[in-house]
Parts: structure tokens; sequence; C-alpha cells
């Protein structure tokens, strides 16, 4: 089968929502499919001469190499600058990845394939709730990530519910790393709905009740902080992401909302205990006392009490480990590319 997923611009930097695009486009490429990523880089509205600096800027971007994800060669890979039937090659299946995208996918004639759209999250954060409510009704077969997503979707549309997984190879206990005592790991992002700014504050309240507090931040974004008990690592390999969950004591999560919350599970296949805001993504896979520690969105100061609480009481935080590694065995992403796989190649069937 010939296949294309149509992400919006090509990214250098780490990210959730592409990696599972990416992990989903190597596996249909090594099933024997014809696999394509088309990137569309928007240029609507904006004058001649903007335009074209943009593109130049878009064509430099996509000259630079992946480094934190290895994508399969075989895997097409185009920029386009609209969505339209001249930009989209003929084939047996397309998926939107957005609601930047589902509109355009949904004009497509139908020699471009069947019509799927991959819901990553609830994407009010980057458009009205209006138009993410439409992008559900355009007759696309969705798939989306999660079961609450699924739920939400369901109202609209035909939903399967394909839940992330994570790679088992790459995240898992490593022995090699040694465990540093009273260190925190930490993704910080600067879009709102991450939760950075809550994410410091509560890591500076720490700091004050424990001194020997050390973090392990990691970041998309270019970021540099005063204190030097913050150590940033910047688009960080999986290796290194793995290195950081196995040397920290506690994995942080303040996000307001997440689809799923790919970095949480991460971190518990790594045996790195979670303590996260009670978002409806992370309850995908975690449950307060069982195998992680959950407070409400914004309580900064139960957050605190919470990573006091893991660091104080080795026997809690060695329990929350062993659970969270079991839990995140549930969650391999071989099993979540099997499903995806099915839907999109026996769709029609």
């Amino acid at each position: 089968m010939k296949i294309s997923f149509v992400l919006t611009q090509y990214l250098t930097k780490p990210s959730g929502g592409y990696k599972m695009v990416y992990q989903y486009a190597n596996y249909l490429r090594g099933q024997g499919n014809d696999v394509g990523i088309l990137f569309f880089c928007n240029l609507a509205g904006l004058p001649k001469w903007k335009a074209y600096l943009k593109k130049m800027v878009y064509r430099i971007r996509f000259l630079k190499p992946l480094k934190w994800f290895k994508l399969d060669k075989r895997v097409r890979k185009k920029l386009i600058w609209e969505i339209n039937d001249g930009c989209i090659p003929n084939g047996d299946a397309i998926i939107a990845t957005a609601v930047g995208t589902s509109f355009g996918v949904s004009e497509l004639s139908l020699k471009k394939g069947r019509k799927f759209y991959f819901i990553q999250g609830y994407e009010t954060f980057l458009d009205t709730e209006k138009r993410v409510l439409e992008s559900y009704c355009l007759g696309l077969h969705c798939i989306s990530v999660s079961r609450w997503l699924g739920e939400i979707v369901s109202k609209y549309a035909l939903c399967d519910v394909v839940t992330n997984g994570i790679s088992l190879t790459s995240f898992f206990p490593d022995n090699a790393v040694l465990k540093e005592k009273d260190t925190i790991a930490f993704m910080w992002a600067r879009a709102k709905n991450k939760g950075g700014a809550d994410g410091i504050e509560v890591l500076r309240r720490l700091k004050r009740l424990i001194p020997s507090v050390k973090v392990e931040l990691f970041s998309k974004d270019q970021i540099s902080f005063r204190e030097d008990w913050i150590h940033v690592t910047c688009n960080a390999s999986e290796k290194e992401l793995r290195n950081i969950y196995n040397k920290s004591s506690v994995y942080l999560c303040t996000s307001h909302e997440e689809g799923f919350g790919l970095t949480g599970l991460e971190a518990m296949a790594c045996g790195c205990p979670l303590v996260s805001t009670r978002t409806k993504g992370v309850l995908e896979y975690a449950r307060h006392r069982e195998n992680a520690l959950l407070c409400e969105v914004g309580d900064l100061d139960s957050l605190v009490n919470a990573l006091v609480d893991l660091l104080t009481d080795g026997s809690k935080r060695n329990l929350l480990s062993e659970k969270g590694v079991e839990t995140a065995r549930r969650f391999d992403i071989e099993k979540s590319e099997a499903e995806f796989c099915g839907i999109v190649t026996n769709a029609e069937k």
C-alpha cells in the first residue's frame, strides 16, 4: 500500500506527537508499505516576499537531519506549501495529523486514498474549540491516542483508539547508570499547556526544603537558568533521555493538559517514580498511590509535598518504581504499531 502522513512544518527538535508519527511510519515501511511524510508549511495569507523568505527558511531547516529520532531512510519526505490534489501523491491512505491538516485532507479526491485523522490531543491550545470540533465532523476515519480523547471524538465520528506505546528497548531500568540521590527529572516547554512555569516554581520551593536537590531538566527549547543545580539538556536523544530517567530519583510532570503524556510513561519504564498533575492523558496509565503520586493541576503545594514524600521515603519510592516498570511493560510500542497498521491497511476490507 502507498500511505502518506501529513504533518505540519518540519521540526528538527523532539516532539511527542511527531515521534508517534515517525514510529508508525517506520513500522508501516517495515511491513512492506510505501510510506511518505508530507510536511505542510502553511503560507496562506502572507505577502509574496514574506512567503518567499519563509520557504527559504523551511528549505534550509529541511536539510538538517533528524538527530533525536532514527527515521527509516526509505520513508519519503517532502515539503508542501498547500494541501491539494496537486501536492499530494495518489495512494491508498492519507493521514491528517492535526486540526491544521484535517480540513485540507478532507477535501482531497478519492485518488489520494482512504482518509484518516490521527488525533493526539484536544487541540484547543492551538485553535478554537469550535474549529477543533468541526475537524471531527469532516468524515475522516479518526484514530485517537487515548480513551478520553476517543470518547470525545466518537460523539462526532467513527473513532478507533490506539493507545500510545513506548519502546521498551529504548526505555528500561539501566543498572549501568548510577542513581543520583535527590535528583529530579523534569521536561520544560514554552507551551502554556505544559505547565513549565509551575514546574520551575515547584522545584525552587523544593530546593528550599531539601537543599541537596538537583534537577535534570530536558527541553526542545534553548533555555538556561541562573541556578547551578539545574542541569539542562536540549534536544535529548532517546539514549540521553534514558540516562536522565535512570539517574533521577523522581520524574516531575506539571502539565495542565496532555493527550497522553509519553514522558511520564518513559520515566516509569526506566524505574523513575512519577509525580504528576492529574491530567486525563496521564490517567491512561497512572494511578494515585498505586504506581505514581498524582496532584490536581496547579496545586503547587501538593506537588512539592509529593516530591518531599518520595525523596524522604525510600521504601515508597522503590515500590512506585517497581509498579511503574510493571505498568510500562503493558504499553509496548509494538502492540500499538500492529493495531495502527491493521486499521490503516485493513480499513477498506
